[in-house]
């Protein structure tokens, strides 16, 4: 079996100092890989492949080393294993162990075939768990609207403080801008604190959805038989996941191989950050940035998506849809009286007409 060894430059360049001592070197080298092996639990080149130690130090050592880089240069790659996936991405795991509970829960008290138990799933978490959680946030970012008049006198009348204390004491513009920001931001903490919206209170969904997303998809993945470990021998755990797919998909087990779902996926992700980037009128440079990382994410999808279970693609594009119309759903002023979230300044009476206007100016093409 072929195997290697860490730090082998150390004891290489171990054997190279000992070389001179002809006499103990056969019995220094056997001693010190067999060590080595035990102590660290490492595999190296077998029995067999060791190096036969004779009098010829020089030609042992570098027997050694040429074995070593051999081993490395024959295009071998380090791939996950199997001890790891099974430590980190099994049902052992107890986050992924309770989401294929969830998944088998709700199969087997519906009665409904697997493509509808995981749609039934998606949108369940995202009505009872993410949507009052989105709900939560519009009304911390509400909050935060309507300090930004209040924010700004104070900051208009810090301003004139640190100028007056500038001409007063002699203060450097270093020092003027560090007790401005200091004086600033112990301010607006207080008002954070008496309103209870701090701005990190706004990312609480993505704190959520993103390890729930992450937990579901794992185990749609080990439901499914499908393993990221190279030459892992696996088995489909659910056999039904194999009949009970639906139009095009029929097989969850396997990739859609027509990348409906994927481009779908994709399509979908893409529409969600363009509601969010169209509904902003004055744009920062920080925002853009964000947004065209997210535009490149939502475009990667597509490949990624190709080549996993279609469980999994399901999930995604279900998952995905529903946030989409959660979040159109937030936009209608109706829907937000309902939920208690107050007007703002910046609210409009026709969100989606809006959104439509800005997508037109902003991709249209401009007039000469």
């Amino acid at each position: 079996m072929q195997i290697t060894f860490k730090m082998a430059a150390p004891m290489i360049r171990c054997f190279v100092s000992l070389s001179r001592h002809k006499e103990s070197i056969c019995h220094l080298h056997r001693l010190a890989i067999y060590n080595h092996i035990q102590h660290r639990n490492l595999t190296i080149l077998s029995q067999k492949s060791l190096p036969i130690f004779s009098t010829d130090n020089n030609r042992c050592v570098s027997n050694v080393y040429f074995c070593h880089r051999k081993s490395l240069s024959n295009g071998q790659k380090r791939h996950l294993s199997i001890e790891t996936y099974n430590k980190y991405f099994t049902s052992d795991v107890p986050p992924i162990g309770f989401a294929e509970k969830t998944l088998e829960t709700f199969h087997d008290f519906t009665g409904l075939p697997w493509w509808g138990s995981i749609v039934l799933t998606a949108f369940t978490l995202r009505t009872f768990i993410t949507f009052p959680l989105s709900i939560y946030t519009a009304k911390i970012q509400t909050r935060l609207e309507k300090l930004q008049p209040e924010i700004q006198k104070i900051s208009n009348r810090i301003r004139f403080d640190a100028q007056h204390a500038r001409s007063k004491y002699n203060w450097s513009d270093n020092k003027t801008r560090m007790m401005f920001n200091s004086a600033m931001k112990k301010k607006v903490s207080e008002l954070y604190i008496r309103e209870n919206c701090h701005p990190r209170k706004t990312n609480i969904v993505a704190y959520v959805q993103l390890p729930m997303w992450i937990c579901l998809s794992f185990a749609l993945r080990n439901m499914s038989g499908a393993s990221p470990v190279i030459d892992a021998e696996s088995s489909v755990q659910y056999s039904d996941f194999k009949t009970e797919g639906t139009l095009w998909f029929t097989d969850l087990t396997l990739p859609d191989s027509t990348y409906i779902l994927p481009v779908l996926l994709g399509l979908i992700t893409f529409t969600n950050i363009e509601m969010f980037y169209l509904q902003r009128i004055d744009i920062s440079k920080f925002v853009k940035r964000v947004t065209y990382c997210f535009r490149v994410m939502s475009i990667l999808m597509i490949p990624i998506a190709s080549v996993v279970p279609s469980s999994m693609c399901c999930y995604w594009v279900s998952s995905s849809l529903f946030a989409c119309l959660q979040n159109a759903a937030l936009r209608i002023p109706k829907v937000r009286r309902f939920f208690r979230i107050e007007k703002t300044s910046s609210e409009s009476a026709t969100p989606f007409s809006d959104i439509l206007q800005n997508a037109k100016s902003r991709y249209g093409r401009k007039k000469r």
